[in-house]
Formats: C-alpha cells, structure tokens, sequence
C-alpha cells in the first residue's frame, strides 16, 4: 500500500450511513468503482472513497492502516482528514495501540465513544489518542480471506459520538470492500514483482554461473549491483564462512550511502544475528540499530545463509543504512533462489580449489615415484658413470705430472707448454663437472615446476646422459630434429627422465645382440600446429603381442632385474603435462616409444 494522506474540507453530513438505503447505495457504488479498477488507480480511488466515508459518518479523519502478518508492525497507508484535523503518522502504531491490536487480532472491531471508557488494560492506547486528539473512535478489521490484514479506523475530534451495533456492522463490510481491492492490487503488484524478479534471477543466473572462471569476480560485482537496486537498498554484502567466521567476500555499496568495507572484514559466528545463520536461519530485522555490531550503522538487515550439500558456506546480506523498513516474508524464497546462485560459486570455487590442491598432492607424490626410478636409473648406470667421469679424473692426472715435469726442467721455452697443459686440465676438470652437475640434477629431489623451455634442448640433455652408457658398448644414439624450436611448458627434470628411459629400454632391448655399427634414433617432430612428438626407434626385438598395454602397468617389468616402474612412471609424467605416451610397432624391426606434448604459447603463463 502507498501512504496518501489528504485533508479537505467537508459541509455537515447531509445523509447518513446509518441510512439502510443510503448504506446499500454507497456500498453498491463502491462495489462498482473497484471492479476491473487498473492497479494504478486504486490509491486515489481508496482516498476517494474514505472521504465519502468521512462526509457520510459526519466524522473528522478516516484512515487504512496496514497490519503485518505477525501484527508486530501497523503503518498508516492512506487518510483523508477535514481542513485542520490531525492524522495520526506514518510510523508504525504497533507500540501506540497494543490494546487495539490485540483486539483486532481476535477478530473484534473497537468501537470506542468516550476514551474514558476504555478498560484500564488500554492505557498505552488511550494516552496515544489523547496525543492524536481523538474524542471518539471506530476501529473495523480489514479482512481478506478470512484473514486479518489492516483496519479502517474513523476518528472524532471535536466531539464524541455513539457508534452502535448496526454501524459497525455496516463499516466492517466498507472494510472487506477496501481489503478487497487492495488484496487484489497488492497481487498485481506481486506478480510483476515477480516477474522483475524472475527477470533478475534469469540475469544472475546467466551472468555467475555461465560466464568463465576469469569472469566470475565481474559477474558477482554486476549482480550485486543489481539486487542492491532491485531491492532499494543501500548495502549488499558477500560473505565467505571460513572456520567460526563469516569474511567480507565482496560488497556493493550505493553512491554516497556508506563507506565501503575492507575486503576480509570478519564477524564471529558466536554473534547474536550471524549465529542464527551459522544454523542456516534467516536473519529478518527491520530495526536493528541496537543489535549489530559496533559501527555498522544498520537500520535493517536481511541475510540468507548459503548452503552447499546443506552446510553453511557463507551468506548474502542486504542492508538499509539510513531508515528501518520492513522485510516481506514473500521476498524470502525469491531471495534464497539467489542465494543458491552465489552458493553455486562458493561450491564451484571450493571444488577448483579440491582440484587444485589434489593436483598439486598428485604431482607431489608423481615426484616423490620419479625420484625413486631417477635414483634406481642412475644406480644401473653406476659403471657408465664411472667410466664417463673416471676419463677426465685420468686426463687431469697426467697433464698434471706432465705441466710438473715441465716445471721441474726451469726452462723457459717450456712456460707455453705448460699453459697448455693446464688449459687442458681445465677443460678436463669443467668436462668432469659437468658430468656430475647432471647427475645431481637428476638425482637430487626438487618440487613440481613447470616453466617454458626448448623441447629440443631437453632431448639433447638426455641422450647426452644416455650416451654414457651407450658408448661402452659402441651403440650410437642419432638424433633428428624435423622441426624448428619447439616450445613446451614443462618441468625439465621430467621430461628429461622420460626421454632417458626410453632410450636406455631400447640400448637394454638391442644389448642382447651385436650392438656394434647398430644406433638408437630419437626424433623430435609436429604433429600440426598445436602438438610435438617425441619418437625413441630401437631395432631390438619388439614387444611380444598382447603385452602393448601391460608393460605401461605398475611393477611389471620383461627384466629379470627390472622394478617394473620405469614406463608407468614416464606415462603418468607425461599425462601430467597433457600428453600422451604410447608403444609403436616398428615396421623395420624393433619397437617405437612415443609421447606428445602440446606446444605452447610464449605468452601462456606457467
């Protein structure tokens, strides 16, 4: 209902509603005026007709209140007044007429001819009417469908009048008339009410939960924004349950209402209001000013607890800074419907984060594998190791006992000699460091990382620790890359691990023949614009038909020393990097172990 008041000036009653023909007639006129009356044009033609009233009870003032449903609350919607009489206000009358509330409540109308013939019990209501200037008053229940939902109360103010049993009955049925065709104006205003609303909701809907993850902060910022006006209010908080706290997500605040609050702000959920939402309860106040938390400057407050899988994860808030307003019980379920979009994003989010946190578990326990078979590889390449870095240890010993013998002869045609000598030694020494700086790398424990690199690099890393190996038993390793630079967002130490094991099963694979004039290729291609491919060629003797699939499972292994890890741990690697790894038949004899990596982007953030 809309508040209107009107005041005017009325001759003395001409004919009376106590008129039985003058009655039928003014009910039957009113009865016609709010049929098929447009929703906009009922608040004039209530005025309308508590003037009619006014000048047909000869009495001063005639006003609607409006009752809520719990008859906490009682507010003035519409008057009409003679010139100079005073209307009772807008503000609620629930504490002014406690008396007349509960009367009305019980379904009796209060008519009321002298105010010293009220019962003691209506004290608070007589000091209240003595304040509004009333001598006399009639008070009859507003019903629709059966129920109570305001009053038409008739005032005198400048004398007192008998109000008899006929009377109030013929009022009551004003009432129900006026009660009528507000409940039906009041539906109209629902309906497209909430057709806005179901407007909005499709809008917050489409904007949260259909928009990318990059997009999401944007899309809660624009839907707060909208309920905050479709609301009319001035505040709308987003908060995150974290532990016994609800934290300020996100808030949207109008022009010049509040200052904004600092994004993590924290209330306790022990606190009065936010414990009721810590049990999933709606928190509903049209006046709290007395009740929130020190600083907050609330009138009214509205909150809707987000549940997922019926836990509370956090809650909507929409407040009313500047004045108390009321907080329909209609509004509720529209309102949750929105909550469980917002709830949608705190669940998408916390199950990215699950995700995230399990990828990051797996990765840590694909690491902890491959360090084991990174450790397990370089205990079988123990003897190769040695030969490699024992070569350069003995290189230096001579040059050194030579660049000595030189110096031992203090001749100075030898001082180029010796340079040259301890030249060689550096070489020799940087040659041995560097054999062990790879093994360090490999061997030692490092964490997940991935990082853009030169797939090509990789590979000529690892057949480079690969040909340790192959040169004590003169295989060679040839290398052909079909393609330019190739960029991959990986973690080098895996790749690498991958590509050494593969090389080193097809060198054990060709280990049982005549190893000498055989090679080992690795290739390194495109397959389109958007992948790359690793190939490992051996011409041993294959794998035996029906073990393609098997010899990547677990702890199986066609070595009778083997830990039956190697390929199982290379597969996952390379799934972990969005490959693929699988085994090839070579045509020409032998197997073909490949795996794919997507090349990347150089703009394409680790």
């Amino acid at each position: 209902m809309n508040n209107a008041q009107h005041r005017g000036t009325l001759p003395a009653a001409a004919s009376s509603i106590e008129d039985p023909r003058h009655f039928e007639r003014l009910l039957a006129r009113l009865s016609a005026r709010f049929i098929n009356l447009p929703t906009r044009q009922v608040d004039a033609a209530i005025t309308d007709a508590l003037r009619e009233f006014v000048e047909a009870l000869g009495v001063d003032r005639c006003q609607l209140i409006r009752i809520s449903a719990r008859f906490d609350e009682a507010v003035v919607t519409h008057s009409w007044a003679r010139a100079g009489v005073q209307v009772i206000g807008r503000e609620s009358l629930a504490k002014l007429f406690p008396w007349v509330l509960q009367r009305l409540r019980a379904g009796h109308a209060v008519a009321v001819a002298r105010m010293d013939e009220l019962p003691p019990e209506a004290h608070v209501d007589k000091a209240s009417w003595w304040m509004a200037g009333g001598k006399s008053s009639l008070v009859a229940p507003v019903k629709v469908g059966g129920r109570i939902e305001g009053a038409l109360v008739f005032g005198c103010t400048r004398q007192e009048r008998d109000w008899d049993v006929g009377l109030v009955e013929q009022v009551t049925v004003l009432a129900e008339i006026l009660g009528n065709s507000l409940a039906h104006k009041r539906a109209q205003e629902d309906l497209e009410v909430a057709l806005r609303f179901e407007r909005l909701l499709a809008d917050i809907s489409a904007s949260v939960l259909r928009v990318a993850s990059s997009d999401t902060e944007a899309a809660i910022g624009n839907a707060m924004q909208a309920i905050g006006r479709f609301l009319e209010v001035e505040r709308v908080a987003f908060w995150v349950m974290r532990g016994v706290r609800f934290e300020l997500e996100r808030e949207w605040v109008s022009d010049g209402a509040a200052a904004p609050r600092a994004a993590g702000t924290g209330i306790d959920a022990s606190h009065s209001l936010f414990g009721l939402l810590q049990h999933g309860e709606v928190v509903n106040l049209a006046d709290v000013e007395a009740q929130l938390p020190s600083g907050c400057g609330n009138r009214a407050l509205l909150a809707i607890p987000l549940l997922d899988n019926g836990v509370v994860v956090g809650a909507l808030s929409f407040e009313a800074m500047h004045a108390a307003r009321s907080w329909p019980d209609t509004l509720i379920p529209r309102i949750r419907l929105i909550g469980e979009a917002f709830a949608s994003v705190l669940a998408h989010r916390r199950a990215i984060e699950q995700v995230h946190d399990a990828q990051v578990d797996a990765a840590q326990h694909r690491e902890r594998l491959a360090h084991m078979a990174r450790v397990h590889t370089m205990g079988e390449m123990s003897a190769a190791i040695a030969h490699e870095v024992n070569q350069p240890l003995v290189a230096i010993e001579n040059y050194a006992l030579a660049a000595r013998r030189r110096l031992a002869s203090s001749t100075t045609s030898d001082i180029g000699k010796i340079d040259e000598l301890l030249s060689k030694i550096r070489v020799q020494a940087a040659r041995a460091g560097d054999v062990i700086q790879r093994l360090r790398a490999m061997v030692k424990r490092h964490e997940y990382e991935v990082a853009h690199a030169d797939l090509g690099r990789l590979v000529t890393g690892a057949v480079e620790l690969a040909e340790m190996e192959s040169r004590l038993t003169g295989l060679q390793i040839r290398i052909h890359m079909a393609c330019a630079p190739t960029p991959v967002l990986v973690d080098e130490i895996q790749i690498q691990q991958v590509v050494l094991n593969l090389i080193r099963n097809g060198i054990e694979a060709m280990a049982s023949g005549q190893a000498e004039g055989l090679a080992l290729t690795v290739e390194v291609t495109r397959a389109g614009e958007a992948e790359a491919v690793v190939r490992v060629i051996d011409s041993g003797p294959g794998i035996e038909p029906g073990n393609e699939e098997r010899i990547f499972e677990p702890f199986y292994s066609t070595k009778a020393t083997g830990l039956g890890i190697g390929l199982a741990v290379c597969r996952s690697i390379v799934e972990s990097h969005g490959g693929r790894l699988r085994y090839v038949p070579n045509p020409g004899g032998g197997a073909a172990f490949e795996f794919t990596l997507p090349i990347a982007d150089e703009e394409e953030e680790p």
